[in-house]
This record gives structure tokens, C-alpha cells and sequence, in this order.
């Protein structure tokens, strides 16, 4: 049973800016709760971009979490496994079947061979979190099947793949359109 938003959470709404995009698929196979899912997803992803272990009130900028529940969640959290101290940096870590679940080490390497455009930087930041919105073979065959559709278009305007992989605008769902026939109109006006 969900509780009610208190006054002072409500007051402070304005102060949260985080989203989460849960993909509700490895929530159950990791048999994570919602708040559980929410905080290891705000955890993996600060140290994945900071050097400085997140504070209290970066958890309720990002989660809208307030610091008693955060506190909670935690604690229930690390006696679960599902997060643990990493002392060299000294914050908490995701635990490693959550890392694993969104790992693209290697996946990106996959994709860069299909077709290598664009910023490869840009591409590794962006795929973790297109993988909270696509499975990793989904998204290889849709890539695969949007560079196949440009076959005999100019170089210039085949998107990269860190364009491709842009998590707001998700090229991944654009229509594909039908390989061009120029080249092939050009190959068959030699041949007559």
C-alpha cells in the first residue's frame, strides 16, 4: 500500500530533477522493489559520472527520496547485498549483478563494427541508458537494420552511432526506409 506524499516532500518538490526509466523486466529477475530499483539506478549512475560519493541531498535531487527513507532503504538495501562499501572511494557501489544487468563493456564494441561513425565517447555514455529501454539484441538488429537501409546514400548522411544511440530521440524506433536504388540505377545505365 503506497503512502501519501507528506507536506514537507511536497514542499520541496521543486527540488527534484532526476528521472528514472525502470525497465521492470531486470527489476523482477533482480527481485528489487521500485524504491530498491530507484536508488541502485541513482547509485550506479553518480559514480558512474562523479568522483565525490553522492549526499543526501543529491539522492532527493535525483530520487525525490527524502533522507529518513533514503536511511531506510539503505540500510535494508545493504542488508540485502545489494549494495556494498567501496572503501578506496568511500561511497557505496551497486551491487554487481545490478552493474552486470546494465554493463555495455564489449556490447559497444558489437555495435562500433557494424558501422563505424560518430563520436565512439559519446556512444559509450549514451548505451547504458538506451539499455534501460531496449534489449541489447533488439537494438544490435534494429542498428544493423538501419545501416543495411542505407546502402548507396552518401556518407554524410548515414547518422553515427552515438546520433543513432541518443536516448531522447530514439532513432532506434524510427521507420526504416527502403535501401536507395540510385547507385543501383546508376550500375544499370552502364550496363545498357
Amino acid at each position: 500500500m503506497a503512502e501519501e506524499v507528506t507536506k514537507m516532500e511536497y514542499d520541496l518538490r521543486s527540488y527534484v530533477k532526476g528521472k528514472t526509466i525502470i525497465n521492470h523486466s531486470i527489476r523482477l529477475q533482480l527481485k528489487l522493489t521500485l524504491e530498491e530499483y530507484v536508488l541502485l539506478d541513482f547509485i550506479y549512475t553518480w559514480n558512474q559520472n562523479e568522483k565525490a560519493p553522492a549526499t543526501f541531498r543529491n539522492f532527493y535531487t535525483h530520487t525525490g527520496i527524502i533522507q529518513a527513507d533514503v536511511k531506510h532503504f539503505l540500510g535494508r538495501m545493504k542488508e540485502k547485498g545489494l549494495i556494498i562499501w567501496d572503501a578506496k572511494n568511500k561511497r557505496v557501489e551497486a551491487y554487481s549483478e545490478w552493474v552486470n544487468a546494465f554493463s555495455s563493456d564489449g556490447l559497444l564494441d558489437i555495435l562500433w563494427k557494424i558501422h563505424a561513425k560518430g563520436s565512439k565517447a559519446s556512444a559509450r555514455e549514451r548505451l547504458p541508458k538506451v539499455l534501460k529501454k531496449i534489449s541489447f539484441e533488439e537494438l544490435k538488429q534494429k542498428y544493423q537494420a538501419y545501416i543495411d537501409s542505407c546502402a548507396g546514400r552518401e556518407y554524410q548522411f548515414i547518422k553515427g552511432l552515438d546520433v543513432f544511440l541518443n536516448p531522447k530521440k530514439e532513432h532506434w524506433n524510427d521507420p526504416i526506409a527502403a535501401p536507395s536504388t540510385q547507385k543501383q540505377k546508376i550500375v544499370s545505365r552502364f550496363k545498357q
